[in-house]
């Protein structure tokens, strides 16, 4: 089978002409990543993880959570 497009000018719109990477500062690196617990109960009532609280899920999601998304990225636990 022949997955090839036929006129491939017609599909790009745009070219890229190059791509730029860095790294972050320590500075932004710590700006990202600290997340203040404000909450001194970590569960409600139905053990599930309140915001502010030592599992709030903004922290991403627990490798034995198998159903929950991180709210901060979208992806699940392998993925976060």
């Amino acid at each position: 089978r022949d997955f090839s497009f036929p006129n491939m000018t017609s599909v790009i719109s745009r070219q890229l002409y190059g791509t730029n990477f860095s790294f972050y500062t320590k500075d932004e690196i710590r700006k990202l990543s600290v997340k203040q617990i404000t909450n001194p109960v970590a569960f409600d009532d139905l053990n599930r993880p309140l915001r502010g609280g030592l599992y709030d899920p903004e922290l991403g999601v627990s490798p034995y959570d198998k159903h929950s998304t991180c709210v901060t990225c979208g992806l699940d636990g392998l993925q976060c």
